[in-house]
C-alpha cells in the first residue's frame, strides 16, 4: 500500500515540476499502459479454466455490483442537490424556452468550453480497452503464451508504470487549482458523498449476490462457490469507476477472479453513466451525473456532464473525479489489507 501511494504522489510531484515546461502526450502514454496491463490480465483469464467455466457468474456480479453502486451515489446526490437545480433553474439566469444559458453553451460544445476538458471519445476508449482484454484472453486460448512466462513481475511493474503515467496527467492538468475558486462551497462534500453510496450499494449488492450463490449451490450439486465475500465486494466497488487501476490493485493482491469482477463492474459503471445521463440528470438532478461517474468525471463521463447539467458543473466534475481518483488506490488498498 505505501509503495502504490509512494509512486502515485511521486509522478504527481514530477507532473507539477514540470508543468509549463515540457509537453508530453500523457493521456496517450496512460492509454498506452492501460491497454497492456489489461492485455496481461487476459492473458491470464484465458489461462485460469476454473475463471473461464465461472465468466456468466462473475458477470452477473459485476451487473449487480455496478447498478446498485450507481443507485446509491445518486440517491444520495439527489439528496445534495437543491429544488431550482432539479427544475434547472441555474443563477445563471433562466431562459424564456425553459433552457437555461449554461446549457445552452454546453450543447454547443460537449465539454462545456472548459479549458483541457477531453474530447467526448469515452466509449471509443472504453472499447478500445475492452478490446485489448478479450485480446488477452483470445491469446491464452489459442495457446500462445510462452511457458514460464513471470507473469506476477510483469503485472506489478506494469502497475507501478501506470501509477506514475495517472499521477503525472494529475500533476500536469492546466486549471485544475485555478477551477476550484469557483465551487460552490456544499460541491466539495460530492466525492464523500458518491463513495458512502457507492459502499452502501456495494454492501447492498454482496447480499444479494451471496444469496443468489446460495441458492445455485443449493440447486446444483458440486456448483462451485465463486461469491466475493463481502470486503472483496467493498473493494471492487471503491474503484468509483476506475477499472484500470482498480483492477490491476486486486489482480496482484486478490488474484483474476477478484480483478476481473472489478474490471467488469467499473467499466459499466463508465459505461452506464454515458449512456443514462439525461435519466439520471432529469430523475436525480445535476450532481447525479457527476456522482455516477465517480472517478471517470473528470475525463470520460466530463462531457455529459456538463451536457446535461450546464457549464457550471465542469469545475465540480473535475474537482470531484480528482478526489476519487487520488482516492481509489488508498480506499482499494484500504479494504486489500483487510483481507
Amino acid at each position: 500500500m505505501i509503495v502504490t501511494i509512494g509512486i502515485l504522489l511521486a509522478g504527481f510531484l514530477l507532473g507539477l515540476l514540470l508543468k509549463g515546461r515540457v509537453k508530453l502526450p500523457t493521456s496517450a502514454i496512460t492509454m498506452a499502459s492501460i491497454c497492456i496491463l489489461l492485455f496481461i490480465l487476459g492473458l491470464e483469464i484465458g489461462g485460469n479454466q476454473e475463471l473461464l467455466a465461472n465468466l456468466p457468474t462473475m458477470g452477473l456480479t459485476a451487473l449487480i455490483v455496478s447498478v446498485l453502486a450507481i443507485l446509491g451515489s445518486v440517491t444520495l446526490a439527489r439528496l445534495f442537490t437543491k429544488k431550482e437545480e432539479m427544475s434547472g433553474g441555474q443563477p445563471a439566469g433562466k431562459r424564456t424556452d425553459g433552457e437555461t444559458a449554461d446549457e445552452k453553451d454546453a450543447e454547443a460544445s460537449p465539454a462545456g468550453g472548459q479549458p483541457g476538458a477531453p474530447p467526448s471519445g469515452g466509449l471509443r476508449d472504453s472499447l478500445i480497452i475492452v478490446g485489448c482484454f478479450i485480446a488477452g484472453v483470445l491469446v491464452a486460448l489459442a495457446g500462445w503464451l510462452p511457458e514460464g512466462l513471470p507473469m506476477g513481475e510483469i503485472t506489478k511493474w506494469g502497475l507501478y508504470l501506470l501509477l506514475v503515467c495517472v499521477g503525472f496527467g494529475l500533476g500536469m492538468e492546466e486549471g485544475f487549482f485555478e477551477s476550484l475558486k469557483t465551487l460552490p462551497l456544499r460541491s466539495l462534500l460530492l466525492p464523500v458523498v458518491t463513495i458512502a453510496g457507492s459502499l452502501i450499494g456495494g454492501l447492498l449488492a454482496w447480499s444479494i449476490v451471496s444469496l443468489l450463490h446460495a441458492n445455485a449451490t443449493e440447486m446444483a450439486t458440486g456448483a462451485t462457490a465463486m461469491a466475493p465475500g463481502l470486503i472483496d465486494t467493498l473493494a471492487v466497488t471503491s474503484g468509483f469507476g476506475y477499472y484500470s487501476l482498480s483492477s490491476v490493485l486486486l489482480d496482484e493482491a486478490r488474484g483474476p477472479m477478484i480483478a476481473t469482477i472489478a474490471l467488469a463492474a467499473n467499466l459499466l459503471r463508465e459505461l452506464f453513466t454515458l449512456l443514462t445521463a439525461p435519466l439520471l440528470r432529469k430523475v436525480f438532478g445535476p450532481y447525479a451525473v457527476i456522482a455516477s461517474g465517480g472517478a471517470t468525471s473528470m475525463d470520460t463521463t466530463l462531457p455529459v456532464a456538463v451536457r446535461y447539467g450546464g457549464s457550471r458543473y465542469a469545475p465540480v466534475s473535475v474537482y470531484h473525479g480528482f478526489v476519487l481518483t487520488v482516492a481509489v488506490p488508498f480506499i482499494v488498498s484500504f479494504f486489500i489489507s483487510l483481507c
